[in-house]
């Protein structure tokens, strides 16, 4: 795990024990229908085996506060070799350094 100073988020692996979790933040995230390209209804079949491949490579993180996840960010690397980053941080977590805590563990 990696704390990001004093009262930052933890910033970890995500865990295939995250996804509900990571869903539910999907989900609330793609509702607002304006931080990320995802939109109501969800493919959830799809985003829980995308979200599952990517914490079994040791590619999604996520930034808790208080044992709450509040952000996650995956990545990947196709065969076409063009880099996807994705991330979500939760209403009311924003502008608070947790995207800047998850890019930083990304590009550890």
């Amino acid at each position: 795990m990696v704390e990001t100073g004093g009262m930052g988020p933890v910033v970890r692996n995500a865990t295939v024990e995250d996804l509900d979790e990571l869903m539910a933040l999907r989900e609330a995230v793609a509702g607002e229908g304006r931080w990320i390209g995802a939109e109501l209804p969800l493919d959830v079949e799809r985003d829980r085996r995308t979200l599952m491949e990517s914490a079994e490579r040791a590619s999604l993180f996520v930034a808790e506060v208080d044992g709450e996840i509040v952000g996650m960010l995956g990545m990947s690397l196709p065969p076409y070799l063009v880099a996807d980053l994705g991330m979500n941080v939760k209403d009311g977590f924003r502008g608070q350094g947790v995207g800047s805590a998850l890019m930083e563990r990304a590009i550890e």
